[in-house]
C-alpha cells in the first residue's frame, strides 16, 4: 500500500486486481441426466478500498445467471471445468450440504468458496 507523503492518506493498493470482491447468492438446479446445473440469483461486485481522489468501483449488487456443466467426486465438485476440493455432509447417497474451496485456474490470484444446501429434494 502506497502513502501520499504530504498527507500519509493511502494513495494507492499493491494487491492484484486492486483488491476486488465478488459473492454471488442464488439458487442452483442440478440436472444429473445432464450434468448441467443453471444458477440464479444475485451478485455483489466492487472494490474493497475506494480511495479518495484516486477512484474505485463502488459496491453494488445486481442479477446474475450462470449455467455449465458440473462433476462430483468424493473429495472435488467441478464447476465448468474448474475443480474445488469440496467436503459433502454424511448422506446415503444424496449430499444434503456442501463446502467448496479453490483457487480459480483462469486467475490464480482469485480464491473461490462456496457452500449449498438441498433446498427440496428431486421430484
Amino acid at each position: 500500500m502506497g502513502h501520499d507523503p504530504s498527507t500519509g492518506d493511502i494513495n494507492t493498493i499493491n494487491s492484484v486486481d486492486n483488491a476486488k470482491i465478488s459473492t454471488t447468492v442464488g439458487t442452483a438446479v442440478f440436472d444429473p441426466s445432464t450434468h448441467r446445473v443453471k444458477i440464479s440469483g444475485y451478485q455483489t461486485t466492487g472494490d474493497l478500498l475506494v480511495i479518495q481522489e484516486h477512484g474505485g468501483n463502488p459496491i453494488v449488487a445486481g442479477k446474475s445467471d450462470m449455467t455449465g456443466r458440473y462433476g462430483a467426486s468424493p473429495d472435488f465438485f467441478t464447476f465448468a471445468g474448474n475443480k474445488y476440493r469440496a467436503f459433502y455432509s454424511p448422506s446415503t447417497g444424496t449430499a444434503t450440504s456442501i463446502v467448496f474451496d479453490g483457487v480459480d485456474p483462469s486467475n490464480t490470484a482469485c480464491a473461490v468458496t462456496g457452500t449449498g444446501t438441498l433446498a427440496t429434494p428431486s421430484p
